[in-house]
């Protein structure tokens, strides 16, 4: 039955809305989430220590092993969607994902502007770009191609349609890709830099 609603929902709307849809709800869940766990986060993430700033500024980072580091986590959460487009638990994998997304983005953004007002935001800003644009582009695509792979894998199947759409749809796969690769190399030899002009 939820399966049946969800699909739905998300045959009504666009991938690309759908996945911003779910996104802003996982925003809006982490920015009022803070209201009731804000004295232990704020007590307890470093993000948000006194001597965060300072930290940033002496910190060395062996650039290499941090490319290495990005590109495994990163390309590990595009490859495990990846395949998860063609199981039956695709779509809520997304949701999941993109949810999870939100929610962190929204929790960051909120405690940083509690404990360092509108620094914080530019913190939070100095942090995540221009990596974060890159990746953001990324993964929307790919969010959008797992939607579309699996309606024709699951719902098109009869026609033989989704041999076709799959090789139609492997340009928008490939651009995810570059996308997030470039981002690995933005947030690995560049975001650090850029934070530390800042602050």
């Amino acid at each position: 039955m939820r399966g049946n609603i969800l699909n739905k929902i998300r045959d009504k709307i666009s991938p690309l809305f759908f996945i911003l849809m779910t996104t802003g709800l996982g925003f809006v869940f982490g920015v009022i989430s803070i209201a009731f766990w804000k004295g232990n986060w704020l007590i307890s993430d470093g993000i948000l220590n006194q001597d965060f700033i300072y930290k940033i500024e002496e910190i060395n980072v062996n650039k290499r092993a941090l490319f290495f580091l990005c590109l495994e986590k990163r390309l590990g959460a595009f490859f495990l969607l990846f395949l998860l487009a063609f199981s039956s638990v695709n779509v809520w994998a997304n949701i999941f994902f993109f949810f999870l997304n939100g929610l962190y983005m929204g929790s960051i953004i909120e405690l940083m502007s509690m404990r360092y007002g509108i620094q914080g935001i530019l913190m939070y800003m100095s942090l995540v770009l221009p990596h974060g644009f890159f990746y953001t582009v990324g993964y929307l695509k790919l969010g959008c191609w797992c939607l579309k792979i699996e309606k024709s894998i699951y719902e098109e199947l009869r026609k033989k349609e989704a041999k076709v759409r799959y090789f139609k749809n492997k340009g928008s796969l490939i651009a995810a890709l570059v996308w997030v690769l470039l981002g690995v190399v933005l947030e690995s030899y560049v975001n650090l830099k850029i934070f530390k002009i800042f602050f």
